[in-house]
């Protein structure tokens, strides 16, 4: 082997060895550079912070400049698709503009402009809408109030998302539902169980639309894997301790199928991070550092790394930080809701579910041209999606499926988009029943 090449792998190691350590000095370094933050009132002369969310994206540097007019004005354009799942990247890019905005002293009126955005996602709006309404009480309590104006597209879906389940829905501004809409009102933090619960019984409604319903057992198992779901959220979060929920659901005109956004998200740390944590157990330790060893000489900068595989590598049947002898069902929650979304969230229109999953610099994205498989990993028999042909996570994946962002999300957005089509949920019931 060429000496030029054993120098490019023993660097390719040393960067492995180096991630697997954890992020300790990082986080020393981020201790440090929160105390200097005084009273968290100013940051310099020219922004305005309080609130710990705040704060903790100031830290993350989720911010972007952008120009403000003489008059104290900042004009916010949303972007045609303002969806983390179809435009992560220009989606983020116009986040951090917003709370670049909201942060800053002679900025007098934020004005939102939608009226070009025909694709809104439920991610998206919603963490625009919690970034808003923190800048909002952190301007209340330090006296700098601002105005918040903005123009919404003349019509359609996106239009009706924003009155009732966006922005204009959290700023209070109140708006009549329309009888097609069903909601699942913004759930800030609370109890998994609660939650959990409380989210099965918004799908049970939105089911109701097309007379259907869960038995006892479905409802327990779907329970089960949102509460394992949020209870991530908060294990991730660190000292935020904070999870947001929201959901929507548009029963189309013709009342054929309804289609379900809902989307689960914390700030904090990344699934990333969090796998660098000091509590990771060590199975889940050795099992991380076998798969990434396996891809040393597959990593590609901006493309395919390290990050971007302990991601992928979360996500899969039986593997998390907490996983052990002990607790061997330990991260099945996400893999398993996966599953169940992608069986019977079609229509019969050829409509299917997209589900992502952003965290730090990665994406996951499914739309059914990955299926999850079972495999033999050891001696335990697993559902694996490897976003390969072959389903190895020894391969690198389609990098289409599994994204290298270029911005840097500070926390993990579940998103989805399913329909609910009773007629083609009874026909994947009948041909289960008859064994096809």
């Amino acid at each position: 082997m060429k000496k030029a090449s054993m120098r490019k792998i023993k660097r390719k190691k040393h960067e492995i060895n180096k991630s697997l350590k954890g992020l300790e000095a990082l986080s020393h370094r981020k201790k440090k550079k929160q105390a200097r933050i005084s009273s968290g009132i100013s940051i310099n002369s020219g922004n305005l912070i309080i609130t710990r969310l705040l704060k903790y994206l100031y830290e993350k540097e989720f911010y972007k400049q952008g120009d403000v007019f003489l008059d104290g004005t900042a004009y916010i354009k949303i972007p045609e698709v303002f969806s983390l799942s179809e435009n992560p990247d220009k989606t983020i890019d116009t986040l951090k503009q917003i709370y670049y905005y909201g942060t800053i002293k002679n900025v007098k009126k934020i004005f939102f402009d939608h009226s070009e955005c025909n694709t809104l996602g439920i991610g998206a709006s919603t963490i625009m809408d919690i970034i808003v309404m923190e800048m909002n009480n952190s301007r209340k309590m330090l006296h700098k109030e601002f105005e918040l104006e903005g123009k919404l597209p003349p019509e359609g879906n996106v239009r009706d998302f924003i009155r009732t389940s966006g922005i204009l829905k959290h700023l209070g501004f109140a708006e009549s539902i329309k009888n097609n809409i069903r909601k699942l009102e913004l759930i800030i933090s609370g109890e998994s169980d609660f939650v959990s619960t409380e989210i099965v019984d918004y799908i049970l409604q939105c089911l109701s639309t097309q007379k259907l319903t869960l038995k006892k057992e479905g409802k327990q198992k779907l329970s089960e894997m949102l509460g394992e779901i949020i209870d991530n959220c908060k294990a991730h979060g660190g000292d935020l301790k904070k999870w947001y929920t929201l959901g929507h659901y548009n029963l189309h005109r013709n009342g054929k199928y309804g289609e379900c956004h809902l989307v689960i998200f914390n700030f904090g740390q990344t699934i990333y991070e969090s796998l660098n944590s000091a509590d990771t157990t060590r199975s889940t330790i050795k099992s991380l550092r076998s798969i990434t060893k396996k891809h040393i000489t597959l990593f590609r900068q901006n493309e395919w790394t390290v990050e971007n595989l302990w991601t992928l590598y979360a996500l899969q049947d039986g593997v998390s930080r907490f996983r052990n002898k002990k607790d061997p069902d330990r991260g099945t929650g996400t893999i398993k809701l996966i599953d169940g979304l992608q069986s019977i969230g079609k229509n019969k229109d050829g409509g299917h579910p997209i589900m992502t999953i952003t965290s730090g610099h990665t994406q996951i994205y499914f739309d059914g041209t990955y299926n999850l498989k079972e495999e033999l990993i050891g001696n335990e028999r697993r559902q694996i999606i490897a976003f390969n042909e072959d389903n190895d996570l020894k391969k690198p994946p389609d990098k289409k499926y599994v994204r290298m962002l270029n911005n840097y999300f500070p926390g993990t957005i579940i998103s989805m988009k399913f329909y609910i089509d009773g007629e083609y949920i009874k026909q994947k019931m009948e041909e289960r029943k008859n064994g096809n």
